[in-house]
C-alpha cells in the first residue's frame, strides 16, 4: 500500500472528524442573550408572587395592579390571592429582545385597571350605568378576559359614542 493513501485516508478522517466537531458546537452554541432570555423564560414558572419577592420589576407592577384593582373591589382578596399564586407565564412573556410583556391576564389587568381609571367619569357622563360599572365587577371574579373585553367595549364606546 502506498503511504501517501494510506495518510491521504487518514488525513481526510482527521478533517471530517474536525468539521464533524465544529458542526456540533457550533449548533449548541447560544449567544449571551438567548441563554438570558431561556432562563428569563424559565423562571417565569414561578408563582407571580414569588417573582415579585425576587425583584422582577414587571411581576411587582402585576402585582400592583392587581393590589389596586382588589383596593377599588374589582377582585375579592381570595381571587387577587389566586392570581398572585398563579404562574408568572399566565401574565407576561419575554419577547425576542428580552424585554418583559404582558400577555392573556396581564393585558387583562392592564384593561380593567385603565377602565377603573375611567369608571367614574363614564358614570357622571352617563355613559354607562351603575348596573354596567357592577357587571365589570361580578365578571372580573368569574372570568377575567370577559371582564376585560367588557371594559373594553364600554371604553370605546366612550370614545367613539358607538354602541
Amino acid at each position: 500500500m502506498d503511504g501517501r493513501v494510506a495518510h491521504g485516508r487518514f488525513g481526510r478522517a482527521v478533517c471530517a472528524a474536525a468539521m464533524l466537531l465544529a458542526l456540533v458546537t457550533a449548533a449548541g452554541c447560544e449567544t449571551g442573550a438567548q441563554k438570558a432570555r431561556k432562563a428569563n423564560l424559565a423562571a417565569l414558572k414561578l408563582p407571580l408572587g414569588q417573582l415579585a419577592d425576587q425583584n422582577d420589576v414587571e411581576a411587582a407592577r402585576v402585582v400592583a395592579d392587581i393590589e389596586v384593582l382588589r383596593a377599588q373591589s374589582v377582585f375579592s382578596d381570595s381571587a387577587a390571592n389566586a392570581l398572585i399564586a398563579m404562574p408568572g407565564a399566565a401574565f407576561m412573556t419575554i419577547d425576542a429582545k428580552g424585554q418583559p410583556l404582558r400577555i392573556e391576564r396581564g393585558q387583562d389587568i392592564t384593561e380593567l385597571l385603565a377602565f377603573t381609571a375611567v369608571e367614574p367619569a363614564m358614570l357622571k357622563e352617563k355613559n354607562i350605568t351603575a348596573n354596567d360599572a357592577a357587571e365589570v365587577r361580578r365578571l372580573a371574579i368569574d372570568n377575567l378576559a370577559a371582564a376585560a373585553e367588557k371594559a373594553k367595549q364600554f371604553r370605546m364606546h366612550r370614545r367613539t359614542g358607538l354602541p
